[in-house]
């Protein structure tokens, strides 16, 4: 809305829970593919500014002075796109990935096969004490 203002810490707080929700779980604006990743100091930078300056060069604007209905025209038509689904890892389970993993990598560093294998390693991994798999006491296990 045109009369929200980020000056109150309130709004501020908004602005930046919305945008790291957003992109933790993997979505991207398409007009804007960077402003999720790294939000401005400045909410009003991107609200403002750079919206602004959108509607300007795509010559929506009236003389230089852009309109709401132009602006919230122009925020209805963004494209919020799920660029990837990732999943965030404990650093402990991260850990034993990247120490079994055969290039080092991270869990959100590898492709989808790759994960797949590095899971049903990491599950092999858990299973041993030693060097061996453990052997459960079905006795006590199935009671």
């Amino acid at each position: 809305q045109p009369e929200v203002s980020f000056s109150s810490s309130e709004n501020k707080c908004w602005f930046y829970l919305v945008t790291y929700y957003l992109y933790k779980t993997g979505y991207e604006i398409k007009e804007f593919p960077r402003v999720l990743a790294r939000p401005p100091v400045d909410p009003g930078d991107f609200t403002y500014g750079e919206i602004r300056s959108r509607i300007i060069a795509q010559g929506d604007d009236d003389n230089g002075i852009v309109r709401y209905a132009s602006r919230r025209k122009f925020v209805a038509g963004l494209t919020f796109e799920l660029k990837s689904s990732h999943i965030d890892i404990d650093d402990l389970i991260n850990q034993k990935f990247v120490e079994i993993s055969n290039r080092q990598a991270s869990f959100n560093n590898m492709s989808t096969d790759e994960k797949l294998a590095e899971i049903a390693n990491l599950i092999e991994n858990l299973l041993k004490k030693n060097g061996k798999f453990i052997t459960p006491d079905y006795a006590c296990v199935c009671q």
